[in-house]
């Protein structure tokens, strides 16, 4: 079963605090078809804010886009220079910079 953007939106919306990606739900809804059926489940199951699916999916994406665990993630350069980002412009979750290229996720829509 694919998830339809109209079904994403009914789950969502779909953040993740401490990975540096825009938080645009039509980006974010590109990332979500990419992660492993039964993460996507748990979101279906429980929310797309369900601490489970948000571990599970952060768990996954910290692996996928830089071969790292959690615990590398938050050590690495990558999570210091997003941090600094964020604080030296006083943000939270928006306005998160572009610091990867997200738009070559597959667009299958």
């Amino acid at each position: 079963m694919k998830l339809t953007r109209e079904q994403f939106d009914e789950i969502g919306p779909f953040y993740l605090d401490d990975f540096c990606i825009e938080d645009d739900q039509d980006v974010m809804f590109r990332l979500f078809k990419t992660l492993p059926w039964h993460i996507q489940c748990i979101a279906i199951e429980w929310e797309c804010g369900d601490t489970v699916f948000r571990d599970e999916a952060f768990t996954y994406l910290c692996k996928t886009a830089f071969d790292m665990t959690t615990k590398e993630y938050y050590k690495s350069e990558v999570f210091g220079k997003f941090k600094e980002y964020l604080k030296g412009n006083n943000l939270k979750r928006t306005g998160m910079p572009k610091l990867f290229e997200w738009s070559k996720l597959e667009n299958d829509e």
